[in-house]
């Protein structure tokens, strides 16, 4: 099979934009692949397998599954919604991650309590940028996400003050969170984010978009110029 490969706007990614460790291996990478791996751990490595949704059983009360086919973000109002949403993830094995945003009226409020719930590092930027980058460790399950869990439910309760008080940094934040589910995905992971409001009327942008871009031989405009 042919290398994932590193987006050019990817940063903190391991061998060509996935990071590679733990024990679900099952694919054989490419060579290329395999070699950079061997070459920093001593050892082989294989790409693991989505872990998919069965194509064959009554998926009509998978609420997991219901959530994830139509947007990794999805709102709430009604809070008995939630709890029974999130009691059913968890009673299936999800690790279900609250985070109360009610008292977020800064970006910085967001920053200090996301940190604290899902154990960023101390050298955590305590910015947008930074939070992309954790997210990423989160994905490849470094910190935040216990590896036997079914998938990360992130839930933000309370989503409408920081919406009302930081806008553009709520938008982003919903943002990063569906591409990151994205991510997950492609190495066999669920994460799902549900935000609360107690504004029914709240609406966002479309989340988690990503451009179509030219592949890595023709990236460069250079390359894209007739000889």
């Amino acid at each position: 099979m042919e290398p994932i490969r590193r987006s050019p706007v990817g940063r903190g990614l391991d061998l060509d934009g996935v990071r590679l460790h733990g024990p679900r291996w099952t694919v054989a990478p490419s060579v290329a692949v395999e070699e950079r791996w061997r070459s920093r751990t001593g050892r082989g490595c294989t790409l693991p397998v989505v872990t998919a949704f069965d194509a064959e059983a009554d998926l009509s009360g998978d609420r997991a599954f219901r959530l994830m086919s139509n947007t990794p973000v999805t709102l709430f109002w009604r809070s008995p919604i939630l709890d029974r949403t999130t009691g059913w993830l968890r009673d299936h094995g999800y690790q279900v991650t609250h985070l109360d945003a009610s008292g977020w009226t800064t970006e910085e409020a967001m920053h200090r309590d996301t940190a604290a719930v899902l154990g960023f590092p101390g050298y955590y930027g305590h910015n947008l940028d930074a939070l992309n980058d954790c997210m990423r460790d989160v994905v490849s399950q470094e910190y935040g996400w216990t590896p036997q869990a079914a998938g990360l439910v992130l839930v933000f309760t309370g989503y409408d003050t920081f919406a009302t008080h930081c806008p553009l940094s709520a938008q982003i934040v919903l943002d990063t969170m569906a591409r990151h589910s994205r991510s997950a995905s492609l190495i066999g992971r669920r994460l799902m984010c549900l935000v609360q409001s107690n504004d029914p009327q709240i609406r966002f942008q479309p989340v988690g978009a990503v451009p179509a871009l030219w592949n890595d031989a023709e990236w460069a405009d250079a390359n894209r110029r007739p000889a």
